[in-house]
C-alpha cells in the first residue's frame, strides 16, 4: 500500500460509531462481489443481513444509545427526560428499551424499522442491507471489497479452517470480542426534498432532460413564492420549518 492508502485504512478504525453487539459464532459469511459484463464491482463495499440479524443490532443500538444518554445526563446533573434519547429522537428512534431476556417472545419495539445500516465489523466496513432471504437467526454476508483488515474473528464461517491453514491454534489464536463487535455509524434516513441548483440543471440538460421542465419549475416556483406573500399563515409555516432545520443543522454540526 502507499502512504496514502495506509492512511486512509487506518482512518477507518477513527470513524465515530455506536457498538451494537457482538455477534455469534460462525454466523459471517465472505462470498465475492457482483462484477458487470466490464468488470465492474456492482457491490463495491455492500453486504447483506438476515432479519433477525437486523433485528439483533437494532435491540442492542439502542440500549448503548440510551445508556450513554443515561450516563452524560447524569454527569451533567440533569434530569433524564430533558436530555434522554436526543440521539434516538433525532434518528426517529423509539424510546422504549429492549427486553432484558433474550429468551422471550419479540416484541414490535425489538424489530428494526430501518432496511439498512453503515458501520463496521471487525476488518470489514460499508453498509449491510436487509435480505429476507437468508435463513433464520443472525446471518451476516460480507464482501471481499468490504474487507479492509484482516482480523481473526470468530463470527466468520472460515475461522477454523483458517486459524488450521496458517498453522495457529483456535485457542491461542489472538482473539478479541472488538474483532465481532458491530459498530454502527447510521442508519437509512428517509430522501430529503430534492433541490434544483446551477449545476444540477446543467447536468440534467445534458443528459437530455427538456428546457421546458425547469420552465415548468421556475413557474411553479414563482406561483409558491406568490402564495406565500399573500397567506401570512402558510409564510409563517415556512418559516417555522425552515427554522427547525436550521437549528437541527446548528446541532448536528456542534456535536
Amino acid at each position: 500500500l502507499s502512504i496514502g492508502k495506509e492512511q486512509k485504512r487506518i482512518k477507518l478504525s477513527f470513524s465515530k460509531t455506536t457498538p451494537s453487539g457482538i455477534l455469534p459464532e460462525n454466523c459471517l459469511e465472505v462470498v465475492p462481489d457482483v462484477k458487470g459484463s466490464e468488470g465492474c464491482v456492482m457491490t463495491d463495499g455492500c453486504g447483506l443481513i438476515s432479519r433477525d440479524g437486523l433485528d439483533f443490532v437494532w435491540c442492542l443500538y439502542k440500549k448503548c444509545v440510551q445508556s450513554r444518554e443515561a450516563e452524560y445526563a447524569e454527569k451533567q446533573n440533569t434530569k433524564l427526560s430533558s436530555t434522554c434519547n436526543k440521539t434516538l429522537l433525532d434518528n426517529n428512534i423509539d424510546c422504549d428499551g429492549c427486553k432484558e431476556n433474550s429468551d422471550s417472545e419479540s416484541t414490535e419495539d425489538d424489530s428494526c424499522p430501518y432496511t439498512s445500516f453503515q458501520g463496521r465489523i471487525g476488518g470489514f466496513k460499508g453498509m449491510w442491507v436487509l435480505d429476507d432471504r437468508l435463513d433464520d437467526g443472525i446471518k451476516v454476508v460480507c464482501r471481499d471489497s468490504q474487507k479492509k483488515i484482516n482480523f481473526p474473528m470468530r463470527s466468520l464461517m472460515s475461522f477454523s479452517d483458517d486459524c488450521k491453514e496458517t498453522g495457529v491454534d483456535v485457542i491461542d489464536a489472538d482473539y478479541d470480542s472488538f474483532y465481532d463487535t458491530v459498530d454502527v455509524c447510521s442508519w437509512d434516513k428517509h430522501p430529503k426534498e430534492g433541490r434544483l441548483s446551477r449545476r444540477i440543471i446543467q447536468i440534467l440538460e445534458y443528459r437530455g432532460v427538456d428546457v421546458d421542465f425547469f420552465r415548468k419549475c421556475a413557474d411553479d416556483g414563482t406561483k409558491w413564492l406568490c402564495r406565500l406573500h399573500e397567506d401570512s399563515n402558510s409564510l409563517l409555516e415556512y418559516i417555522g420549518k425552515r427554522h427547525m432545520e436550521m437549528t437541527k443543522r446548528h446541532s448536528n454540526n456542534n456535536s
